[in-house]
């Protein structure tokens, strides 16, 4: 960092501390002081809104209203909010209660005592059998306290020597990484102004991918890591094994050859890929190869949905789409802390730090609460600095910012597709079809179509405004077709 960053991170880590304690001595004003910056927030968000001619600022105008007119039952409100808080907090430990005793895990009397406490403090505070300030604010003191000293800390250890530096660690328990908010970066544009020039896809390395999209749970990011010529990706990719609204389930391992895995995720998933090749020596890579073998003895092969039937092109779960696409090995596993996966525990992220966030490698310094956000920041940070990370690189699909590609299986946001083809009803084929759609500051403007049947793999039906857009599309669905029709 450079010597103002270590200054001001350090100031923000001292204002958090002194904030905490500041709750903590003087509880009414803890109230206030929420009340008003809620208030703040509200105004900033309905000026943009406004800006942006954003109906949702009725949302935005209707709580303030009710903040500005009913302010005497903001203290109740804060109770409930903090009260179901400590709930939520509970549920997800006792959740993590029986993923660790199913797979013979450690920390399961932890995560019960922990549900217990979170659960009796929780319901008091929802049922406000005590309206004394003093449990609020001990709650908000502590928290700010807490997280102050967990910046001022990760600022003095990057002011160590990295060899020091990587033998001393401050974790938080895992599960918190659901509850806070991603880090918000820095934007897209930024990023692709800063990209290597285009070349081929790195291989016979060692690097991070992240996974951007502008909507949808992807929205949050994912982290893969990139060994040599394959990608290791972590998920909860059977939908025969989802629970919890799609939260828990059985954790499964893809093995995918990289250049192909990269292009399916731009083509047929619409994403973005942040990478960041590490600096390894062959003593460091060794010890990543020697994890991944340890991962796998405990692993199994799987098959998806795509893998197990003909014709495949009905499926279109996202381990059926890597598939159909790749050709990827997938694994589920015996036994270990990967086989139950869990969005607030055992996630893609904890994939990552297994293999590549260890004091042996002294590698990712990141200390703290680790999320998708966390990475890229500190990744971009090392690729600036010349530190950890040697090259970065931006896999998109090159269009400007005025356009956007989606891509859609099935009949999924059907109502754009009809927009384009004028079409009243859809052929046969449209269920079982990928379809492409080219977007012009949100409005649809081109689209095609490809599928399979049981002989082949049909191209057809590109409906497109003008020469580049039919090309684009073109480009896209023969991308398509190219890694559909691979084997091996």
């Amino acid at each position: 960092m450079k010597n103002h960053d270590k200054i001001s991170s350090m100031l923000i880590s001292l204002f958090l501390i002194m904030t905490g304690i500041f709750f903590i001595i003087n509880q009414f004003n803890f109230y206030v002081v929420i009340y008003i910056l809620i208030l703040i927030s509200l105004f900033i968000e309905l000026f943009k809104r406004l800006l942006n001619k954003d109906l949702t600022f009725i949302i935005k105008l209707i709580s303030i209203i009710i903040l500005l007119f009913f302010y005497k039952s903001f203290f109740s409100i804060v109770f409930i909010l903090t009260g179901l808080y400590f709930i939520f907090t509970g549920l997800i430990a006792l959740i993590n209660y029986f993923i660790c005793r199913n797979n013979i895990l450690p920390g399961a009397i932890s995560s019960l005592l922990r549900f217990i406490g979170d659960l009796i403090i929780g319901i008091l505070l929802v049922m406000q059998v005590s309206k004394s300030t003093f449990i609020l604010s001990l709650i908000a003191g502590l928290y700010f306290i807490t997280i102050g000293t967990i910046d001022l800390f990760s600022t003095i250890l990057k002011l160590l020597p990295k060899e020091k530096a990587g033998k001393i660690s401050f974790p938080l328990p895992t599960f918190l990484t659901v509850l806070l908010p991603q880090q918000v970066f820095m934007s897209i544009p930024n990023l692709i102004k800063e990209k290597n020039e285009d070349k081929p896809i790195l291989k016979n390395n060692v690097e991070v991918l992240i996974h951007l999209k502008n909507d949808g749970p992807e929205a949050l990011g994912h982290v893969d890591v990139a060994v040599d010529d394959y990608v290791y990706s972590y998920g909860l990719h059977d939908p025969a094994s989802r629970k919890l609204l799609g939260t828990l389930g059985e954790g499964v391992l893809l093995k995918i050859e990289k250049e192909s895995y990269i292009k399916q995720t731009i083509y047929q998933e619409g994403k973005l890929i942040l990478g960041y090749e590490l600096k390894v020596n062959d003593a460091q890579k060794q010890i990543i190869q020697d994890k991944l073998n340890t991962l796998l003895e405990d692993a199994y092969p799987w098959q998806c949905a795509a893998e197990t039937h003909n014709p495949d092109n009905e499926y279109f779960d996202y381990a059926s789409r890597v598939y159909r696409f790749t050709e990827a090995k997938m694994f589920k596993f015996k036994k270990g802390a990967f086989k139950t996966y869990f969005v607030a525990t055992t996630n893609c992220v904890q994939l990552s730090d297994y293999l590549i966030r260890s004091k042996e490698l002294n590698l990712i310094n990141i200390y703290g609460i680790i999320t998708p956000g966390t990475y890229i920041q500190f990744l971009h940070h090392e690729y600036r600095h010349k530190q950890s990370v040697s090259t970065f690189n931006l896999y998109s699909n090159n269009l400007s910012e005025d356009f956007n590609i989606k891509v859609f299986n099935g009949l999924n946001n059907h109502k754009d597709y009809r927009l384009i083809t004028n079409a009243k009803t859809f052929d046969e084929y449209d269920r079982y079809s990928t379809h492409v759609l080219i977007y012009q500051k949100n409005k649809p403007i081109s689209a095609g179509r490809i599928y399979q049947t049981a002989e082949k793999t049909i191209l057809d039906k590109i409906y497109a405004d003008n020469i580049v857009h039919h090309d684009i599309i073109l480009n896209y669905l023969t991308v398509i077709k190219y890694y559909w029709q691979k084997k091996g």
